[in-house]
């Protein structure tokens, strides 16, 4: 038994074919449309993405960081030294305050006058 096609159930098969598949095209379209970014979303996402990373690459890295940190250990132990340093000027100047005003009273001592307005 051979089956007969006209065109007339051709055409009709292709537009009912036609007609499901644009159907079932627009259901998803609507259904997935929540689902994906448009364009211009997309375009905006990647400019910032862009500008991400540029900031980026012209951040410290972590071998920049961790001579900063050595340099700044280095530094607060010279703080340190310098420190010591001072506090051992400032107990000599102490030492040399005291025998300077002993000299300033005994000078003064010298050259006052007694009860009688003679100097000693």
């Amino acid at each position: 038994m051979m089956v007969s096609l006209e065109w007339r159930d051709l055409a009709a098969i292709v537009t009912t074919a036609v007609i499901v598949g644009g159907g079932v095209l627009a259901f998803l379209r609507f259904k997935l449309a929540g689902d994906f970014a448009a364009r211009t979303d997309l375009a905006t996402a990647v400019e910032r993405i862009d500008e991400v990373e540029e900031r980026l690459a012209k951040m410290p890295s972590h071998n920049d960081l961790r001579a900063l940190q050595d340099r700044v250990a280095e530094l607060d132990r010279a703080v340190a030294v310098v420190a010591e340093r001072v506090t051992g000027v400032h107990d000599i100047l102490k030492r040399v305050e005291y025998q300077v005003q002993l000299l300033v009273r005994h000078q003064l001592s010298d050259g006052a006058p007694d009860s009688t307005g003679r100097k000693r």
